[in-house]
């Protein structure tokens, strides 16, 4: 069991369609990956040992850099570095492994702390994957790796291991300061090592007593709240008793309507939509990643009196739910009776990116003649989208012939189709079937502006410009005239429910999982563009690539 929880890298918050990570072209390596991690804290005082897996072709080149985050206590310590059948490396990060791989397959990279006048190093750590081939874009995270430690307060973060604080009122919220991840399940214990205001330990309620099989003595300490009809009020929130047989969730009333009068006629329609959007959740397989978790509590806790040792947050490695294995694993791991838990809950964390990486495997699936396809035919030229190839020089009012003269640094300005897959059903949400390729998504025509620069001769790299909420591709002509004093091209599409495409206020009036399922499409139709860059886009006609196939990075406005 793990007690604290450490970072994990996440992709950075991109605008719109954040979740597509493009790497830029380098001499030895056409894939880079990044993960952070914190090492040295495993419960009990062992070695921690953090393992991430990849896969790799035979033959393929890697190289794999172990560092200190830059702004971690931890420079210059020590740690283990090894890549399965890779080699190995031990000393003061940052460590260094490159090698040819023989063996194709899944392949292993350890981070094990080296212990140091009996003390355990410690700290905030990074991992690079770069490779000649795909393999770095396969690298994940097993669950022996730790994530995030959270903070049980109001308003105030703490940083991890957890800061105590000499002052403060616990409510029972606790809030991670990253997101949980997805796919796994997490075990919530607080002991009665917590106080209340008045110094008195926290106690289990005589319900809690009851399922976990102890009957220890009360003293009238406040009462971590448990109640044996998971959706009565006075509960945690959420545990692994709101799980369905088939994965999916329940959100109780308790939760859905808290705060709101429940005999007010004034809210009867605030209350209907709640419990509409609580049933459309009711169909995920987790709780959410980023929200709190909410420990019901009969009086307040003593802020000062919760540590590390008295609650504990840490992600089940088992993968297991129930109660009993998770009061097993707590008594076995680190050391804490079952008379000493006042609440102890599990809960799994819905999926995250994983559809998106079914779908990338999907997009590389597809037949690049019959998808991914562009054209700059103008069928309709009286239309209010105009396609085709404009350069300078051309007829006064024509299409982008103000923003030609404007911005010299660009000689043309492309606007075309781009033929990408739709993965999405008839309802907004995600197909399964389309997304584990069973069924054929159907095709879409996203219109892309695209600017050259002046001054260089063609392939030209390219920066595949995203534009923020409200917005269109037209950003690409704001960023493509910077980008040209560079000689580097822009391209960009417009989001769903932006530009050509709808409009934004749809995006507002959605429900939550259609609104995610808005900003995941767009995702994938940034990596239709990719793979049409990379199959090659002809502008001029001329038979030949105008956009360099492994030149590409990306932008984000927001």
């Amino acid at each position: 069991m793990q007690r604290s929880i450490a970072r994990l890298l996440r992709p950075p918050q991109l605008p719109l369609a954040g979740l597509l990570i493009l790497a830029l072209s380098a001499p030895a390596h056409a894939a880079e990956s990044r993960a952070c991690a914190f090492l040295g804290d495993r419960l009990g005082g062992r070695a921690d040992l953090d393992v991430m897996v990849f896969t790799a072709a035979p033959g393929e080149q890697v190289e794999v850099l172990l560092e200190a985050r830059a702004d971690a206590r931890n420079q210059g310590s020590e740690a283990r570095l090894r890549v399965r059948r890779g080699g190995r490396r031990r000393g003061a990060l940052p460590l260094q492994i490159t090698r040819e791989l023989r063996r194709g397959g899944e392949h292993a990279i350890k981070v094990q702390v080296v212990r140091q006048g009996g003390d355990t190093v410690t700290g905030e750590y990074c991992v690079t994957l770069r490779s000649s081939g795909s393999a770095a874009y396969t690298l994940r995270r097993t669950s022996q790796v730790e994530v995030q430690w959270v903070a049980i307060e109001e308003g105030v973060a703490a940083r991890p291991p957890f800061e105590r604080k000499p002052s403060g009122v616990a409510s029972g919220l606790i809030q991670p300061e990253f997101p949980l991840r997805g796919g796994s399940v997490y075990g919530l214990i607080v002991t009665n090592g917590a106080r209340g205001i008045d110094g008195r330990a926290l106690e289990a309620s005589a319900d809690f007593r009851a399922a976990k099989g102890t009957s220890e003595a009360t003293a009238g300490g406040p009462v971590a709240l448990y109640s044996s009809d998971p959706e009565a009020i006075d509960n945690p929130f959420p545990e692994a008793r709101l799980v369905r047989d088939d994965g999916t969730i329940v959100l109780p009333e308790r939760f859905v309507l808290r705060g709101l009068d429940p005999l007010d006629p004034v809210l009867d329609a605030a209350r209907a939509t709640l419990l509409d959007v609580a049933d459309e959740l009711s169909g995920l397989t987790g709780f959410g990643a980023a929200a709190a978790v909410e420990v019901a509590l009969s009086a307040p806790l003593d802020l000062a009196s919760l540590t590390p040792d008295n609650l504990l947050f840490f992600e089940r490695t088992d993968g297991r739910r129930d109660l009993e294995s998770l009061l097993k694993h707590a008594r076995r791991e680190g050391k804490v009776k079952a008379s000493e838990v006042a609440l102890a809950i599990s809960f799994p964390v819905q999926q995250i990116e994983e559809d998106l990486r079914d779908v990338r495997a999907r997009l590389e699936d597809l037949a690049p003649q019959q998808h991914f396809t562009v054209t700059f035919d103008d069928d309709d030229p009286g239309d209010e989208l105009p396609l085709g190839l404009f350069e300078r020089g051309g007829a006064p009012g024509s299409a982008f012939a103000d923003f030609l003269v404007a911005n010299p640094q660009v000689v043309a300005v492309a606007a075309g189709l781009l033929t990408a897959p739709d993965f999405r059903a008839a309802t907004g949400a995600f197909d399964p079937a389309k997304v584990a390729g069973t069924a054929s998504p159907e095709d879409a025509q996203l219109d892309f502006l695209l600017t050259l620069p002046a001054g260089a001769s063609p392939p030209y790299p390219a920066v595949i410009v995203q534009h923020g909420f409200g917005g269109s591709n037209a950003t690409v002509l704001d960023v493509g005239a910077l980008l040209a004093d560079r000689g580097i091209a822009a391209i960009g599409i417009s989001a769903l429910e932006h530009g050509t495409r709808g409009n934004p206020l749809n995006l507002l009036l959605s429900t939550p999982t259609i609104a995610r399922e808005i900003f995941r499409q767009t995702v994938v139709d940034q990596m239709s563009l990719l793979r049409a860059i990379e199959q090659g886009i002809d502008v001029d006609g001329d038979a030949a690539q105008d956009l360099i196939a492994d030149d590409t990075g990306y932008l984000g406005i927001s």
